[in-house]
């Protein structure tokens, strides 16, 4: 149901008025709050925890790439590529 939600563009009916005929209107958009100073985009923010959770994993695999891709969820292969790319070989 959510899945055709999703691909309707008029008002979502709610499964409990379905056979009573009443719409429900679907929540206004919420505004994006803009902060004083924000100046990093949502890509780079990414990249910095995704560095920031290599690093931890990293750190606590003793050095290990194998355990450290292992405990974020990371293809190894994955992993070696970006530790090349944030350089975090030592």
């Amino acid at each position: 149901m959510a899945a055709l939600a999703a691909l309707h563009e008029g008002p979502i009916i709610e499964e409990i008025a379905l056979g009573e005929g009443r719409e429900v209107a679907p929540a206004p958009p919420r505004p994006v709050q803009k902060r004083e100073g924000f100046a990093t985009s949502i890509g780079a923010e990414i990249k910095a925890l995704e560095r920031a959770r290599m690093v931890e994993a990293l750190a606590a695999s003793g050095g290990v790439q194998k355990h450290a891709a292992q405990l974020i969820g990371m293809p190894l292969r994955t992993f070696v590529l970006k530790v090349k790319q944030y350089g975090l070989q030592a």
